[in-house]
């Protein structure tokens, strides 16, 4: 027996060693409550609720799913909030006896890159002021006084002395050299574009298609504050409006990991969609569709990805509920209760006789959602083929269509080639008023 409990005990330990854990000591927090989320673009994944012991002490394990997870993590106790690095075969012991723990009043040890971070930022801080508050001197001095000259000494020395910082970043494989990076670019250059002239713009631009750590940024807690900054570069007006699609293209060349390229796909086609930049929403979807690495694309990207592949001249994907008749077909999809959907049913309605004159069929699929209101509206429906699966815009004809909003015409001719995509029956050019 002993000898069958001695190995299971040495598993046990072994098991527990290689495990990831991060030791917690916030002596101001005992009986508190504690959570951990890990930064990933945008979100942050909880992976750990718990509570401190009555000295504020407890350790957290990182989940197996979590285990290769490289990046800027947060501790939430009480009124207190943390930030720090993650980093796989890395155990840190985390001790704060204040109320609001930050980096200049916690101790890490067990942990090489918040060592480091530590050890850098601060003194990184203190050296970009000290090159602020002299340039903002250097302005006050008449160019005669001959303290300027000492003005100027001191803030080549602080510059010569960042240089040789960032150089220090540069060589080192920590992922804090490479956050401080990204932080860096992030205050100095990109929330400078606003003001930029064309150099600095340039500058900014060569560093996006060239150097940006997309991987790095993905676990950073600054993806967003980084995106939406550099669409101070390519918005429309500016120089660069029309290579926002090129540039961030060789973003995702760039990255490795699949869920940071269908990330970054996703929130390109978020930006487009705000912006209202429909034209390089379509670009987009093409380097997408041409590049091939998105299989199975889901939510709004595969509804964008099919929208734009429903281009003048495609094939019309075969409907789940029905056939499509032959020659010309306006195939609406509507909702009840969308006031343009009405305004655009009544129109079909009156004008059908006359599209029949002209050779055109029409199709309706619904997005009703229950069974009674779809036979109620469509009830006066003039033509025979109205469709409706109960699914909402979710449905599978609303998906293949990349239908985004109601109503939405698709123009369809001979062999089920598209011709055109409409929000209004007297867009389409058929009914003349």
């Amino acid at each position: 027996m002993i000898r069958l409990i001695l190995p299971a005990l040495f598993f046990m330990v072994v098991a527990g060693l290689n495990a990831q854990t991060i030791s917690v000591d916030f002596a101001f927090y005992p009986d508190s409550d504690i959570s951990l989320c890990l930064k990933r673009a945008m979100v942050c994944d909880t992976v750990f609720r718990g509570r401190l012991d009555d000295k504020g002490r407890t350790q957290i394990a990182i989940p197996d799913a979590y285990s290769d997870y490289r990046g800027m993590a947060s501790i939430t106790a009480g009124q207190g909030q943390l930030d720090f690095i993650v980093s796989p075969g890395e155990n840190p012991v985390i001790r704060c006896a204040e109320e609001y723990p930050y980096g200049g009043n916690t101790l890490f040890s067990s942990s090489p890159e918040n060592e480091a971070l530590q050890g850098w930022f601060v003194p990184q801080v203190k050296r970009q002021q000290k090159i602020m508050l002299l340039t903002g001197l250097e302005d006050i001095y008449d160019r005669e006084d001959a303290f300027l000259s000492l003005l100027a000494k001191e803030k080549a020395l602080q510059e010569a002395g960042q240089q040789s910082f960032e150089g220090e970043l540069e060589a080192s494989p920590l992922y804090a050299a490479r956050f401080i990076r990204l932080y860096n670019f992030l205050s100095r250059d990109v929330q400078a574009l606003v003001m930029a002239d064309s150099v600095q713009m340039q500058t900014v631009r060569k560093y996006v298609q060239n150097n940006l750590d997309i991987e790095a940024l993905y676990t950073s807690g600054l993806w967003y504050n980084v995106l939406n900054g550099l669409l101070a570069l390519y918005d429309k007006g500016t120089p660069y409006h029309m290579d926002f699609i090129g540039d961030m293209s060789l973003l995702l060349k760039r990255t490795k990991q699949d869920k940071i390229y269908t990330t970054l796909s996703e929130n390109l086609f978020a930006i487009c969609e705000s912006m209202g930049w429909n034209d390089l929403e379509e670009h987009l979807t093409n380097f997408l569709t041409n590049d091939g690495r998105i299989k199975e694309p889901t939510g709004k990207l595969k509804l964008l990805m099919n929208l734009y592949k429903l281009n003048v001249g495609s094939k019309a994907p075969a409907l789940s509920q029905g056939v499509l008749p032959e020659g010309n077909v306006l195939l609406v999809f509507h909702e009840t209760g969308c006031g343009n959907c009405t305004t655009e049913l009544q129109q079909l309605k009156d004008n059908y006789p006359l599209l029949k004159e002209k050779g055109y069929e029409v199709v309706s699929v619904a997005a009703d959602m229950n069974r009674e209101t779809f036979d109620n509206i469509s009830a006066s429906f003039p033509w025979k083929q109205k469709y409706c699966d109960l699914q909402g815009i979710s449905g599978t004809d609303f998906r293949n269509f990349g239908i985004l909003g109601t109503p939405t015409i698709y123009l369809i001719g001979q062999n089920g080639i598209v011709q055109g995509r409409y929000a209004r029956l007297q867009d389409t050019k058929i009914i003349k008023n």
